[in-house]
Order: structure tokens, then sequence, then C-alpha cells
């Protein structure tokens, strides 16, 4: 059986007091450290999702952002594409316009170099006439 002396006051008393001495200089630091750790990683992980969302913000501003200036710069095209065709059509416009008035000039120095011609032929052909009405006339006189 177990005799109840001094001895097991004093185990028990040195018992609580090694207790007393490993929490408060052992246990609470190293518990201490463990929550810190915790803490520490608690909000590194928030610090995380917080970055994740601003990344995700920030990507989805960048592609808004992208689709936007691929619509300006396309937008910008089409209009520079119009502008040069405008201005291509005019310049042919006006080429056609010069040179449907340089065919007319043409046309009509033609048409007066005609009238001249025929004014000229019947001239000639005046002379002509009279001439070979000479001949005749010689030969009927002569023959």
């Amino acid at each position: 059986m177990i005799s109840v002396n001094l001895t097991i006051f004093v185990q028990l008393l040195l018992f609580l007091t090694f207790l007393w001495i490993t929490n408060r200089f052992i246990f609470k630091p190293v518990l201490n450290i463990l929550d810190e750790r915790e803490r520490g990683l608690d909000d590194d992980r928030e610090g995380t999702r917080e970055d994740r969302a601003k990344t995700k913000e920030l990507t989805d501003h960048y592609q808004t952002e992208m689709n936007r200036a691929r619509r300006d710069a396309t937008k910008e095209i089409q209009a520079a594409v119009r502008e040069a065709q405008a201005e291509g059509m005019a310049h042919v416009a006006a080429r056609s316009t010069e040179a449907e008035a340089e065919v007319n000039t043409v046309r009509a120095e033609g048409q007066r170099a005609i009238e001249e011609e025929r004014g000229r032929y019947g001239e000639c052909v005046t002379g002509i006439v009279e001439t070979v009405m000479e001949r005749l006339r010689l030969k009927g006189t002569q023959g």
C-alpha cells in the first residue's frame, strides 16, 4: 500500500513547481511563437487573396483597355482606308474629267481639221474640174 508521508507532498510540490516553471518559460513562449506564426500565415494568406483579387482586377482592366485600343485602332484604320479610297476616287474622277476634256479638245481640233480639209477639197475639186474642162475644150478644138 501507499503510505502518505512528507515525501509525497514534497514530490507533489516539486512537480507543481516544475509544471509552473515549464509553463511559464517553455510552453507559453513556444505557444506564443506558434500563435504568432499562425497569425503571420493567416496574414500571408489574406495578403495572397488580396493580391490575387488585385491581379484579377488589373488583368481584367488590362484586357478591357487592350480590347478598347484594338477597337479604336480598327476604327482608325477603317477611317484611313475610307479616306484613302475617297481620295483615290476623287483623283480618278479628276483625271477622268481632265482626260475627257482633253479628248473633247482633240475631237474639236480633229473636227476643225476635217472641216478645213473639206473646204480645201472643195477648192481642189473646183480647180480640177476647171482644169479638166479646159483640157477637154482644148482637145475638142484640136481634134
